[in-house]
């Protein structure tokens, strides 16, 4: 089986980041006015597409 997805070796943007929590049902529990700074300061963040 062909696999359908890329890991990307970086730390998610804040709009990534956003549509990912609330994807998964999380959105009335994160701060999302601390998330970009967050972010920002976070040293490894793998991603898949």
């Amino acid at each position: 089986m062909k696999n359908n997805f890329t890991i990307l070796k970086r730390v998610p943007t804040i709009s990534e980041y956003t549509k990912l929590c609330c994807a998964v049902g999380w959105k009335d529990y994160m701060n999302f006015e601390v998330a970009e700074e967050s972010l920002n300061q976070s040293q490894f963040g793998p991603l898949s597409r």
